[in-house]
């Protein structure tokens, strides 16, 4: 019987795992944002103000494992 997933010497699973759960949280977030609107009062500067706080959260996660490499880079 053979394997589904072949790894040759050297290769690494976790970065395609990785990209999936990546994946995965943005959708996660991107559906928060608008279902976080259904439960507060309206108002216009909520929208914006999640906005902000939305895309400095993604730009935030995108950056994340380059972050962690340069900490691992110094220590």
């Amino acid at each position: 019987m053979s394997a589904l997933v072949t790894l040759e010497p050297g290769e690494d699973l976790v970065e395609p795992i990785a990209v999936f759960f990546f994946v995965v949280l943005c959708n996660i977030g991107y559906t928060l944002g608008w279902f976080t609107e259904l439960f507060v009062k309206k108002s216009n500067t909520y929208g914006p103000k999640m906005f902000k706080f939305g895309l400095a959260f993604t730009l935030f996660m995108v950056m994340l494992p380059a972050i962690i490499h340069f900490v691992f880079f110094l220590f």
